[in-house]
């Protein structure tokens, strides 16, 4: 059986053996013989702990650090191996100790002869030719010249070829194929292919049904050892490199304000990746776990006093100005931006609609310019509504289809027109039957045989005398065909000369054949529109062109080129201002704009709501903030640092280093040893036993010192005589 997990590390001439990642003790590894690559197996006396063990004999190999090897383990046979090699080492290493025997010479085996004629007993050593093998000895048998044995080596005949481990890197898989000593770590144990196979769950090593049958287990892991006692402090290292430190900025995470480390400065060496947000405790590469820097919003302060007007700031770049053209959304009509005009820099996008708050991209959202219908007017003069319109036909009156006949009078038809046009002109209506059954009132000839008193009557009349009883001829009188009644003649009187017929009541109805003109003020419901001209000037009816837009000529500047700047809510409903100018609140360092013409009304000034992508302030405070004021505003205190302990908060908010030095139970005195400067030179430690000891010894102060070849005599207590000879 074999164990090789981990690896080994050897020193020439120590017996010690140590191991990494190797659980011998667990492993209950007693003893065994040690194999490494291209050195001498050893053997192991006895295993002091996991990584540690002892071998028989002082280890005669290279050393090496961390080698790969395999430990035999001791068995009946294994115990003979480790015998002879453990006498085989002793007697090596008395041999070049010169402890066991002595040769008395060495050399190569053609070098022998000149020891030939050596007494008896004398021994040669032939040194090894081939790296691996031992010493060969010959010894003189007799003093007969060449009398020598036969070579004794200390290395035996070499053994059969060992049975090694092919170790796999790969992890084991399902599927795979092994054979056998093939070896492998799985799960923290260390296993050799008995059988050869093709992996399975069913052989899955240390874990399925009959994984023995297929792997032997050659060491297994073992038990988390506990943990070991803390080391000693080491020695302070070297001052590192300049820290860096991180530079923020304030990224959008929805309603929230958030800081991101967008570079670091200040720094030497490597700089640290960048992208982390600033979270409760520290840099986070989560933006969920950003703190709000803007935090919950406020109660409202009360209104502070106005502040000095500042210095004027520096011409900014020219505003761009909107053209507008008019839109027509159904019924209504609406301003849409077609262009901008006066700035510089990029041109704002195109196409927003006029809203009741400024612009806006949603045509529904649009103010109508035209504003809501207003009341009917009353009217005045000789064509009224209630007259000429009391069907609220609300269209053309002189139009046929909005005409309403009367009791008497009536529209004429298509048949009747037709009928009208038969009709020749100056035609009148049909006299009545009697009329025209009348002799008197027929016309022409009649033949006499058709009148029954015709000779009587002729008879009578031709008795009768011209210019008496009788008219006399006349051509005139001859042509004429109807009769000429006095209401004829009447009506004919009122004729004027040279009069002609009257044409018919639709052709004299019909507008395109009057004649003349008509004053405005006679048509009641024309509108004030219809007495203007059309055209640019003042007073004119402007026109759509082609596109369906008015000439920018008669468009009044908009409200929102009129920009006002103001202190406060008071100054602003003061403002002379009509619907769409903004005002400039440096109170709240806000913008409003008029939805309306009525500036004194407060909620008529809707709030602009500006981009929230930058930082607008820090702590309350805007514009160029300098340290002093960012210090003043935050006013961090003692009680802010929530992650330091009590007694570090404590320290902190000492008032001087006295109050510090009490916190620590460093009080000169007290808790610390005043500084002095014997005590500072004092290099060994003053003990009690010391102290016993020097109280032992009285003072010489005062004392007589005598030195005499004589004898001491006289002198007080604690003299001292000093007698040599």
């Amino acid at each position: 059986m074999f164990y090789s997990a981990g690896t080994v590390s050897t020193l020439n001439g120590s017996k010690t053996i140590l191991g990494d990642g190797t659980l011998w003790q667990v492993a209950k590894i007693g003893g065994g013989i040690l194999f490494l690559e291209g050195q001498l197996p050893a053997a192991i006396d006895t295993v002091t702990d996991d990584g540690e063990a002892e071998l028989l004999a002082p280890w005669t190999g290279a050393t090496l650090s961390n080698a790969p090897y395999y430990i035999l383990l001791a068995t009946a046979q294994a115990a003979n191996v480790i015998f002879s090699h453990q006498l085989l080492a002793e007697l090596s290493a008395a041999l070049y100790a010169k402890t066991l025997f002595k040769p008395d010479a060495y050399g190569t085996l053609a070098n022998r002869s000149a020891f030939n004629t050596a007494a008896a007993g004398f021994i040669y050593a032939v040194l090894p030719t081939v790296e691996g093998t031992g010493l060969t000895f010959y010894f003189k048998q007799s003093v007969t010249s060449g009398d020598w044995s036969l070579g004794a080596t200390n290395s035996g005949p070499a053994g059969p070829a060992g049975v090694g481990l092919t170790w796999l890197t790969a992890p084991w898989t399902i599927g795979n194929g092994y054979l056998a000593n093939q070896a492998l770590a799985y799960n923290g144990s260390s296993y050799r292919v008995k059988t050869p196979h093709t992996a399975a769950s069913t052989n899955e090593p240390g874990v399925g049904a009959s994984w023995t049958t297929y792997w032997h287990l050659i060491a297994q892991k073992g038990n988390t050892g506990a943990t070991g006692s803390t080391g000693a402090t080491g020695s302070t290292g070297l001052t590192g490199d300049k820290g860096w430190a991180p530079a923020f900025s304030a990224v959008t995470d929805g309603a929230r304000r958030v800081l991101q480390v967008s570079d670091w400065v200040g720094g030497t060496g490597t700089k640290p990746a960048i992208g982390d947000y600033v979270g409760a405790t520290g840099l986070t590469p989560t933006l969920a776990s950003a703190v709000d820097i803007r935090g919950a919003t406020g109660a409202t302060g009360s209104t502070g006093t106005t502040g000095s007007t500042g210095s004027t700031g520096a011409t900014g770049d020219k505003g761009w100005a909107p053209v507008l053209s008019v839109v027509s959304d159904t019924t209504r009509r609406v301003l849409q931006v077609a262009d901008w005009v006066g700035g510089t820099g990029t041109k704002p996008a195109t196409g927003d609609y006029v809203g009741p708050s400024g612009l806006t991209s949603v045509l529904a959202n649009a103010v109508d310019i035209r504003g809501a219908t207003g009341a009917a007017g009353a009217g005045s003069g000789d064509m009224t509504i209630a007259v000429y319109d009391p069907n609220g036909k609300a269209a053309d009156a002189f139009s046929m289809t909005n005409m309403v006949e009367g009791a008497t009078n009536k529209i004429l038809t298509s048949t009747e027109r037709a009928k009208l046009a038969a009709i020749a002109a100056g035609a009148t209506a049909n006299d009545t039957d009697a009329n025209l059954k009348n002799r008197a009132n027929h016309t022409g000839s009649q033949v006499a045989s058709t009148i029954s008193d015709f000779a009587a009557a002729v008879g009578a009349i031709l008795s009768a005398a011209i210019g008496s009883t009788v008219q006399a001829y006349s051509s005139v009188l001859a042509a004429t065909t109807a009769a000429f009644t006095t209401a004829l003649e009447t009506k004919l009187s009122g004729i004027a000369t040279g009069a002609t017929a009257n044409s018919t009541d639709a052709a004299l109805r019909a507008r395109s054949s009057h004649t003349g003109t008509q004053t405005l003020s006679t048509i009641s419901d024309a509108g004030t529109a219809a007495s203007k001209n059309t055209g640019v000037a003042a007073g004119n009816v402007p026109l759509l062109d082609g596109s369906g837009l008015l000439d920018t000529s008669v468009l009044p500047a908009i409200a929102i080129t009129d920009i006002f700047t103001v202190a406060n809510q008071a100054a602003m409903l003061a403002l002379v201002a009509q619907k769409g100018d903004i005002a400039i609140r440096t109170d709240l360092n806000k913008s409003f704009a008029l939805s309306t013409n009525s500036p004194t009304t407060l909620a008529d000034w809707k709030e602009l709501l500006t981009p929230t992508d930058v930082v607008l302030s820090v702590a309350g405070l805007t514009g160029a903030i300098s340290a002093a004021a960012l210090k003043t505003a935050i006013a961090i205190t003692v009680a802010d640092i929530t992650n330091a302990s009590a007694n570090g908060r404590s320290l902190l908010s000492a008032a001087d280093y006295a109050a510090m030095k009490t916190l620590l139970g460093l009080v000169v005195g007290t808790n610390v040893q005043a500084y002095s400067a014997v005590l500072a030179g004092t290099t060994a430690s003053y003990t009690t036993a010391e102290q016993t000891k020097l109280g032992l010894v009285g003072t010489m102060a005062n004392r007589a010192v005598t030195i005499s070849t004589a004898a001491a005599s006289g002198g007080a207590d604690g003299d001292v005589w000093l007698q040599y000879v």
